[in-house]
């Protein structure tokens, strides 16, 4: 039976955690807020903290205000934050990340508000659980791999289509007969512009009940929709081999001037209004008729919007796919002077660095990898753009270009109300 605690919140720390101490030892609250004494079931407990997961307030925040869902701890723990007093420890985070890792005290910065407080993600990937009413869609419980949360009505962080797609799956999953060890994930994506959404569910196997499902699918009156199988071997949502499809598993977006085109599984911005904002104020601080080197440039997105100002803009990118797309959304746009190179942004050849005036970084949560920041201390380009979803790794690679770079813009934008995760856009100019 799983440890319960009552911890005093004293505040929110870097991953968006209620920070408390417990006879001692320190205690991170997932959905906790600060100035809160609250109960809460530890699921992770170690010799010098413990973490845990909300399961009573005993004293709320004034900020305290009602979630819009029974699962809010799964998808969007901040659901409970006030939106403004959300924003504020938004700031709070990036300027204690920039602190404690570069030790830079950042000056006033803007963080751009969400339009949308719900139902801006134009992607939802949802596992699914099993009871004695069978099969049901769900989230991980937070601090569980075992442990599922029922999603009764789709989740309110999703654009109203892809839980409407959604739900018209899972009655065909309820028709067939498959059970939950036979499926990995629903993965369902929307477009505003195109004003439709499409969607692929993962299996684990090709067995007797997989076959039932796809001949049912046939005939499902449901469009842009595919099975595929993804090996249970691996835990990230890889498409191995399409069993099925009707329509398309493609989507187009418009942002800005541009229509993107993207596949179900290539990485595509998730708030799209926001994300035309930042693309503007890369924009406005670039110098015309330079070249251009991107890096982790997925579908084209940043690279493309750039290019009219440019003499030439080279992406680098490791997914075929996206490879496959960016020269698609070249080509599409009309855009000549665009150029993609198929490699990890590690393995890229040094000669890419060289006579570039700006280097474009948007990388994953991790950060740059250690040999993408040895080739930019080798080749010093005179502006580095980097945005970033994850402020605790981009101000430590600031640390590690500090010496030879200032910091001469920053600013964030609220890619993710209703969570702790922040996009932030800096500049760094060769000192």
């Amino acid at each position: 039976m799983s440890e319960k605690i009552v911890v005093y919140i004293e505040k929110i720390v870097l991953e968006g955690k209620g920070f408390g101490v417990y006879h001692g030892i320190p205690v991170y609250v997932i959905g906790a807020l600060p100035e809160e004494t609250v109960e809460a079931e530890v699921f992770r407990a170690k010799k010098d903290f413990k973490e845990a997961i909300l399961s009573r307030v005993i004293q709320p925040s004034p900020y305290r205000i009602l979630p819009q869902e029974d699962h809010y701890l799964s998808c969007s723990p901040w659901q409970t934050m006030d939106y403004l007093f959300q924003i504020k420890q938004k700031e709070n985070i990036i300027r204690t990340c920039f602190k404690r890792f570069a030790d830079l005290e950042l000056p006033n910065f803007e963080l751009v508000p969400s339009p949308d407080k719900f139902h801006y993600r134009n992607k939802i990937e949802f596992s699914f659980g099993e009871d004695g009413n069978g099969v049901f869609l769900a989230y991980h419980r937070r601090g569980s791999h075992k442990n599922m949360c029922k999603l009764n009505n789709g989740c309110v962080l999703a654009h109203p289509s892809i839980n409407e797609k959604a739900r018209i799956i899972f009655e065909l999953i309820k028709q067939s007969g498959v059970q939950e060890f036979d499926l990995k994930s629903l993965i369902v994506r929307s477009s505003k512009f195109e004003q439709k959404s499409i969607a692929i569910l993962l299996v684990k196997n090709e067995k007797e009940r997989v076959q039932r499902l796809i001949e049912i699918a046939k005939s499902y009156p449901i469009d842009d929709f595919g099975i595929a199988l993804s090996s249970y071997k691996n835990p990230t949502p890889t498409i191995d081999k399409i069993l099925y499809r009707k329509g398309s598993l493609t989507l187009k977006e418009k942002v800005n001037h541009l229509i993107l085109e993207y596949s179900i599984d290539s990485f595509f911005q998730n708030h799209i209004p926001l994300f035309e904002i930042a693309l503007n104020d890369i924009a406005v601080n670039i110098k015309p008729n330079q070249a251009i080197l991107e890096l982790y440039s997925g579908v084209g997105s940043i690279g493309l919007f750039l290019a009219d100002k440019s003499t030439k803009v080279t992406g680098v990118e490791s997914v075929k796919n996206a490879v496959h797309h960016a020269y698609q959304n070249a080509q599409s746009n009309k855009i000549t002077n665009y150029y993609v190179i198929s490699s990890l942004a590690e393995k890229v050849d040094r000669k890419e660095f060289i006579n570039i005036s700006t280097l474009i970084v948007d990388p994953p949560r991790t950060g740059l990898h250690k040999k993408v920041r040895k080739l930019i201390l080798e080749s010093k380009p005179e502006q580095i753009v980097y945005l970033s979803c994850n402020p605790i790794t981009q101000a430590n690679d600031y640390n590690n270009l500090k010496e030879f770079y200032d910091l001469t813009f920053i600013k964030a934008y609220d890619f993710y109300p209703q969570t702790p995760h922040i996009e932030s856009l800096i500049i760094l100019k060769r000192k």
